[in-house]
């Protein structure tokens, strides 16, 4: 008896659900997955982007308001302790934000290789 092409592919979908998924179609939703994954995290940090940024520049007018308060100083050690701490928080913002843009750069750079014709 003579196999013909409707049994090999026959053949070919028995022993495909023996095996489970082809490594062809677990690949294929691994990369959706995974690109939908990174495309979702890339719009997080965009946002979280924009949240820092807003952040950091009211710590900016924080430190501002510390550095020339409108009110006299009564206090010298309290003036110097809140600038230090105004300043303490815009570092941090700033640091922050840059941590959020590398991230972003990553996972940018990441989408793009997946996304790469070979």
């Amino acid at each position: 008896m003579e196999t013909t092409e409707k049994v090999k592919s026959f053949i070919k979908q028995t022993i495909a659900t023996f095996k489970g998924e082809t490594d062809k179609a677990v690949a294929e939703r691994n990369f959706r997955k995974a690109t939908a994954a990174l495309e979702g995290q890339i719009a997080a940090l965009k946002s979280k982007e924009v949240e820092v940024e807003e952040e950091m520049n009211t710590a900016k007018e924080s430190l501002n308001k510390a550095l020339y308060p409108s009110d006299a100083i009564d206090k010298a050690q309290e003036y110097i302790n809140s600038i230090r701490s105004s300043q303490e928080t815009v570092n941090q913002k700033e640091k922050e934000l840059k941590d959020v843009q590398e991230s972003a750069k990553f996972y940018k750079q990441l989408l793009e290789d997946f996304n790469k014709e070979e």
